[in-house]
């Protein structure tokens, strides 16, 4: 598939999500109206066809180079880096009813509440989204780590923590939620060195509490954007249970009957590798509770 640069977009930077059809979702930077869209790649066979499933306008978002998640709906959520209300970023949802996706701005940032996230948004079990911004906050431009809390077709927007430099700043990458809903995180840049860190926001009830890990030194690594640690669901598994509920629409039942499934197994997968690079030591029981161990 080649981009034009016309109403279809062009300069996708982010990564690719599949589906249990082996359709591909994603997101350009740019094209259409200059400011990107959200994309379907159709799988027919071999070969794919390319469905633009929303371009955005700039009021309602701009530049999107986060790529995006999806729910076990089938719904749609991401980032863009500019645009909306406030010119300053948004999250977004894309609603799908059939075949079609309607593009809904859940929050427009305002600068003091975050700016500029360039990364998709993680969801936990109840349908709360999980992200951070890499500019904004309430200390500057250093970023934010927010939720969006789930009631019903809304969104709330809370700020979880906003980064004073110190303690990092100008995060770019996805969070990653422990079994606890304790948050992990890096920064770009920040920390006692100004080379960046590994962060986690400690849950306590319905706060977090930041905490740096590591403050990068140069000689232990800076500038991190890889990956310490995961835990979620299976992909094969959520490919067999989306089957599943296939062959039971292709059987008969209509779709609007078949109940909610959540995933039914977790993955915590331990990245030795990446906590050797930066100094970090994680205790054998931690890594014992591992289901994949990269090392």
């Amino acid at each position: 598939m080649s981009f034009t640069g016309g109403s279809d977009g062009a300069t996708p930077i982010c990564s690719l999500i599949a589906d249990a059809n082996g359709d591909l979702f994603g997101t350009t930077r740019d094209g259409a109206n200059g400011v990107g869209t959200v994309f379907e790649l159709v799988k027919s066979g071999s070969t794919y066809t390319l469905n633009t499933l929303a371009t955005f306008t700039g009021s309602n978002g701009s530049q999107s180079v986060s790529g995006v998640i999806a729910d076990a709906n089938g719904d749609l959520f991401g980032t863009t880096q500019g645009g909306g209300a406030n010119n300053e970023g948004t999250v977004f949802e894309l609603v799908k009813s059939g075949s079609t996706y309607t593009l809904n701005t859940l929050v427009s940032f305002i600068g003091s509440n975050g700016a500029g996230p360039a990364a998709p948004p993680l969801a936990d079990a109840n349908g709360d989204l999980f992200g951070t911004t890499s500019d904004g906050g309430a200390n500057g431009d250093f970023g934010t780590v927010f939720e969006l809390v789930k009631n019903g077709s809304t969104y709330t927007l809370n700020t979880l923590a906003s980064f004073n430099g110190s303690d990092g700043s100008h995060p770019t990458n996805s969070l990653i939620a422990d079994a606890n809903g304790d948050l992990f995180g890096t920064t770009q840049n920040g920390g006692a060195n100004n080379e960046g860190t590994v962060f986690e926001l400690v849950k306590s009830g319905s706060t977090y509490t930041l905490t740096t890990v590591v403050s990068f030194s140069g000689g232990n690594g800076v500038i991190p954007i890889g990956g310490l640690m995961s835990y979620g669901y299976n992909p094969p598994d959520a490919y067999r249970q989306s089957a599943r509920l296939v062959v039971r629409i292709l059987k008969g039942d209509r779709p609007s009957d078949l109940p909610f499934e959540r995933p039914a197994r977790y993955e915590l997968i331990v990245n030795l590798k990446t906590a050797k690079a930066i100094g970090l030591t994680i205790p054998d029981s931690f890594v014992l509770l591992a289901d994949e161990v990269i090392e």
